[in-house]
């Protein structure tokens, strides 16, 4: 079978990660990690990558890398062709390291990006290694919080970013004002769906700070494409859709949202925007809602024929769109950073 094109252009930003076959263990003391970070320093200096965040664990590694001449492929491959030949001299050992060539996913929106560097720095915690992301020391976040660091990251965005948002003298206080906890626990979900996803359009671009009709041009391309099984990238969480359909219904705010009046209303475009806006699962939305997968597939169907026929469920599922992708960004201040980083005040890539 012919492998999937990868995407890489100049000036483009990837989230890389990789693991060790069989998850077994590709750094087994400090010396290989410090070996794997120098082979990404070297690309760094012949200009095929620029490299703004990372967390290197055990059995894998996360990197957000800047591909400023469209060279990602070659060094990635060089990187981690000279770490495994490196690594099996060194033991006497022949075969594998890695399971696959690298996994890669292109950054296309300021929102993706900071939910990006939650994500990496937050693995050291989520594995129980240490409390807070910045006690890691293989990863970027520790060197955020400091002084000094390795002139070989590129620290422009996230120094920016806790300058802006600081307002306090404790380092760690102001990474969190950034990168609270709560939003790394939300990013590891979408993160970790978006790369399952690889190659899919990312609706961030498309939805955020849109204008209502593009909202609405978005939501009928959804649903004449949908095809009623695999959902697409999550654009946010199944809370703040919930969320913004109470309050552009104007529901209690507790209580269960099925049992309200409209319930043939609610039906479809709770089904349908957990679906393609959230990019959850028909089975997963059917254990959300406390329904079969058979109701579920029919509320589907019935939210795309009324986004093809009703003008008025189409406005009202525009405006739980824009709400549900406000509530998201407005959540932990990543709409205040990406408005400020949008009108060029700092160092970041752009394509929306």
């Amino acid at each position: 079978m012919a492998r999937r094109p990868r995407e890489d252009w100049p000036g483009s930003l990837h989230h890389v990660m990789n693991r060790g076959i069989a998850r077994r263990t590709m750094f087994e003391n400090e010396n290989d990690i410090r070996d794997f970070l120098a082979l990404f320093v070297h690309a760094k200096r012949r200009g095929e990558i620029e490299i703004r965040a990372f967390a290197i664990m055990t059995t894998h590694y996360h990197v957000l890398l800047h591909s400023p001449v469209g060279q990602l492929g070659p060094a990635m491959g060089r990187i981690q062709s000279e770490y495994s030949r490196s690594f099996n001299r060194s033991r006497k050992r022949d075969g594998p390291l890695v399971r696959t060539r690298y996994t890669s996913r292109p950054v296309r929106s300021v929102e993706d990006e900071i939910c990006l560097y939650a994500y990496i720095h937050n693995n050291p915690v989520k594995a129980g290694i240490v409390g807070h992301p910045t006690d890691y020391p293989f990863s970027s976040a520790y060197h955020f919080t400091r002084g000094s660091g390795p002139r070989w990251l590129d620290r422009g965005p996230v120094d920016w970013w806790i300058e802006a948002r600081s307002g306090v003298a404790d380092e760690r206080a102001a990474y969190d004002r950034v990168f609270s906890p709560a939003l790394a626990e939300q990013s590891r979900d979408l993160i970790e769906r978006r790369l399952a996803g690889k190659l899919m359009v990312d609706p961030l671009v498309d939805l955020v700070d849109a204008a209502p009709e593009r909202v609405r041009a978005w939501m009928e391309r959804k649903a004449r494409l949908a095809d009623g099984t695999r959902p697409g990238l999550p654009a946010c969480g199944a809370a703040q859709v919930e969320q913004a359909i109470r309050v552009v219904l104007d529901l209690p705010l507790d209580g269960d949202i099925g049992a309200s009046a409209q319930v043939s209303l609610i039906r479809p475009l709770r089904a349908g925007l957990l679906h393609d806006l959230a990019g959850i699962r028909v089975t997963s939305i059917a254990a959300i809602v406390g329904a079969n997968r058979s109701t579920v597939g029919n509320d589907l169907n019935r939210h795309r024929q009324l986004v093809a026929d009703d003008p008025s469920y189409g406005t009202i599922a525009t405006r739980v769109i824009a709400t549900a992708i406000e509530s998201w960004r407005d959540e932990n201040g990543i709409a205040e950073l990406a408005r400020r980083a949008r009108r060029g005040s700092a160092k970041v890539i752009d394509v929306s």
